[in-house]
């Protein structure tokens, strides 16, 4: 591994480590000092300063919000550029769904606004998709299955398919029978934001998504829709 490498690295580390401590403990993180990363035998390679909180570890909340972690190649300045080799721009755009889809669904963000989407920059390295790129990525996305139009006309909105709908339904259909819900009745509501499912796939799942999963097991004998006073209140029982 490379000297630069192993700076970006750390920085990368640095970054991590502080942005967690903030996001969970705001009260508690103060920054107690400021350095500068520099080699003696390597010129300053722009390695920004880092601030190393201190921590008072008796005030730490059991539940704790963990920032995303970019991948490596998200601080690499050409993956912001679509290349003109087939097999790389292949191999790039994968990398870019994976990452959309990730990032989308670490964060329970249920659309994607092509123009208010901050994974398009990287302020730390200077580099952006451009509009043209961004419509390429997107469009890829789209048609490899994991998001759909929610303005096909002007596609704008991109509704995130956090698990594909066959992949939802079973994970729905292997959670009831888990927790015991077979030939019971839940609710839409239950379903995306009941205590129950903390920590699953559907978590927080948009709720069109969701029907769509249940119309899938619908299909296969393994659940009922009842229809409700509201959306929020139709019940759902495992068969």
């Amino acid at each position: 591994m490379g000297l630069s490498t192993q700076f970006l690295t750390l920085r990368k580390i640095l970054d991590f480590c502080y942005k967690f401590f903030v996001i969970n403990f705001p009260k508690y993180a103060t920054p107690l000092c400021h350095c500068t990363l520099k080699s003696s035998s390597h010129p300053f390679i722009g390695v920004k300063r880092a601030r190393v909180p201190f921590l008072r570890t008796e005030l730490i909340p059991h539940t704790l919000k963990m920032p995303f972690l970019f991948p490596l190649h998200y601080s690499f300045p050409p993956f912001f550029t679509l290349q003109p080799n087939e097999t790389t721009h292949s191999k790039q755009l994968a990398l870019w769904r994976d990452l959309i889809l990730k990032y989308h669904t670490e964060n329970k963000i249920k659309t994607l606004i092509l123009h208010d989407c901050p994974l398009w920059r990287n302020n730390d390295i200077s580099r952006q998709l451009d509009r043209s790129a961004v419509d390429v990525v997107v469009a890829d996305f789209v048609s490899s299955g994991y998001g759909e139009w929610e303005d096909e006309a002007t596609k704008t909105r991109c509704r995130i398919l956090w698990r594909k709908p066959k992949d939802l339904a079973s994970d729905i259909y292997d959670w009831a029978t888990t927790r015991g819900f077979i030939n019971e009745v839940c609710t839409l509501f239950e379903l995306h934001s009941g205590e129950d499912v903390e920590g699953t796939s559907f978590q927080g799942a948009d709720e069109e998504l969701l029907r769509r999963a249940i119309g899938i097991l619908e299909d296969r004998g393994q659940a009922t829709l009842f229809r409700g006073e509201t959306s929020g209140e139709d019940g759902v029982k495992f068969l």
